[in-house]
């Protein structure tokens, strides 16, 4: 039993009381602190808050938390100012850790390097053992020459196509920076990749943030890496079952509702047909408690910095991007949807520029016109660039949508963003989703991580990122074009973190806001947060974490 808090339900009826009772994994009274004494028993536990706030759980409409923290380990260079700061953080972490193998870190940004990194700039650091450093949204990898040499990349090396393709020297050899998943078997092959022990060290280490962040539940949308014991399906259906081996012990931390992934990266091409199938027999046979695999995860585009999202107009620094030969098109895009949607899925479609936004707006609402609802919740993920006429469509057709937050931010992308769409589009375009809520879109909100870094996965970073549109903790940073626009009201932010990441997973009768009878998910907090400055809600500790009645993490 919680007494004497701030307790915000998220329940448009009773927004704010003062305690909640709990009896087993369910909320049994939420009211007054007098009422609540009705509810103490003997064995009860009473929890004084002293004024501190209480939430329903945090659940995140957009994670890879099972299967993509492997692209977390090794040495953090997403915080160097430039190159410089950079090289001296890999050679530290070399120097460090004489006896690895296989040198790796995470977090670059072609802000720090420019456009062209190569081997060579690693080599100068670490000539003598093999570099791989995943930048900062893991879809580009960097090398040094070791590691290229183990990989046996070489000018014979393929482009897979599709916006996936090594950058290559005036000779057309590859020298050292790969786009879009071209790196994919490179970075197994040099050894930065070491199969089901790998995936586990990276697995734990993220639920182990998501624990203490205050996330009782994610959508999971698919297990994004190198090879853990098979093929990319034999992969998710062993990340999922790890997780219902751990429901089934007591020790998963979160309720996880997972997809199937289908992506236009050659590993991961399955006819419409054999994904369906796949998520079938994983929605079938895979599940517990706290985990089930519920929908289709696809790709309309890739993303800006490597030139792989698909626009409407070109981009403001190139014009030769072929937009025809990124990602699935909005026929593709059909042909998978619409036996999803007939056989009872839901479909979650990444879709990073606007061009690949209309994409996926497009395929959903010729599916929906020939068939109707049926009760699907197709949803379009990122729209981080989206022209103004689709959010009305998205809008119209009942579309769900989700954002990264942190990603309007200055850091990493700011100058990037700039550079691709230039400052007007920016302006316009980007990440509308304050217009999507008043337009009454449901708008869930995610870390997204492989996309950010693991401190940045909190809820409560990304919220304060919402609220602010600047990077939670830095001083006077430049905001994007266009900012004033998009910062989010509290109340709108905390929906979009519960009830509306309920509605995603299909859970909001039981999910997604303190109320009598539902699921006790829920989070205390040290502060209440519409007490806080806006910028320092992210300093706001979790006190302690409870996942169907019982706590993941507690420090109260």
């Amino acid at each position: 039993m919680f007494v004497g808090g701030a307790v915000y339900t998220v329940d448009p009826f009773l927004p704010w009381v003062e305690a909640v009772a709990v009896r087993g994994n369910e909320i049994v009274y939420v009211g007054d602190d007098h009422g609540a004494r009705e509810y103490k028993g003997p064995a009860t536990e009473v929890v004084e808050l002293g004024g501190k706030m209480v939430v329903p759980g945090f659940i995140s409409g957009h994670e890879h938390l099972i299967g993509a923290g492997w692209a977390k380990l090794g040495v953090d260079v997403s915080r160097a100012p430039d190159l410089d700061e950079l090289l001296s953080l890999v050679c530290a972490h070399a120097e460090a850790h004489p006896k690895l193998d296989v040198v790796k870190g995470f977090g670059w940004s072609w802000n720090q390097t420019g456009e062209h990194p190569t081997a060579a700039m690693l080599d100068a650091v670490v000539p003598d053992r093999p570099v791989a450093l995943m930048n900062t949204d893991v879809h580009d990898a960097w090398f040094n020459t070791r590691a290229l040499e183990l990989a046996g990349v070489g000018a014979e090396t393929p482009d897979p196509g599709g916006g996936s393709r090594w950058l290559r020297d005036e000779r057309g050899v590859p020298d050292g920076v790969a786009l879009e998943g071209s790196w994919w078997e490179a970075y197994a092959a040099c050894g930065a990749f070491r199969g089901e022990a790998t995936f586990v060290e990276a697995r734990d280490m993220l639920l182990d943030v998501a624990r203490r962040s205050g996330m009782t539940g994610c959508v999971d949308m698919g297990i994004i890496c190198p090879m853990i014991v098979g093929s990319p399906t034999d992969d998710m259906a062993f990340a999922y079952r790890s997780c219902v081996a751990l429901d089934e012990r007591g020790e998963l931390p979160l309720r996880v509702a997972g997809t199937f992934l289908v992506h236009h990266l050659a590993q991961y091409d399955v006819t419409p047909e054999e994904a369906l199938s796949a998520l079938r027999e994983l929605h079938d046979e895979v599940r517990s408690e706290l985990v089930s695999v519920d929908a289709l995860k696809l790709f309309a585009d890739g993303e800006a910095p490597s030139y792989s999202a698909c626009l409407i107009e070109p981009y403001a620094d190139r014009d030769d991007v072929d937009m025809d030969a990124l990602g699935f098109d909005a026929d593709v895009l059909e042909s998978y949807i619409e036996p999803a949607h007939l056989a009872g899925f839901d479909t979650f479609i990444h879709c990073d520029g606007d061009g690949g936004v209309r994409r996926a707006v497009d395929a959903c609402e010729r599916v929906l016109h020939r068939h109707g609802r049926r009760g699907r919740r197709h949803s379009v993920e990122h729209c981080t660039l989206t022209h103004p006429d689709d959010v009305l469509r998205i809008a119209r057709l009942g579309l769900q949508a989700n954002t990264t937050p942190l990603w309007s931010a200055p850091w990493p992308y700011r100058d990037t963003f700039v550079r691709r769409y230039g400052s007007d589009r920016v302006a316009e375009r980007l990440m509308p989703f304050t217009r999507m809520v008043e337009a009454g879109v449901p708008v869930t909100m995610g870390a997204d991580l492989p996309g950010v870094q693991p401190y940045e996965v909190p809820p409560l970073f990304q919220i304060t990122a919402a609220l602010t549109q600047g990077n939670p903790g830095a001083v006077n940073d430049e905001l994007m074009p266009g900012a004033e626009g998009r910062r989010w009201f509290l109340h709108d932010a905390l929906s979009a973190y519960t009830i509306m990441g309920a509605y995603k997973m299909r859970r909001e009768d039981r999910l997604g806001s303190l109320v009598a009878g539902k699921l006790a998910d829920l989070v205390v907090l040290g502060e209440d947060l519409f007490a806080v400055d806006p910028a320092e809600i992210w300093q706001v500790p979790v006190l302690a974490t409870m996942v169907n009645g019982r706590f993941t993490h507690r420090s109260i």
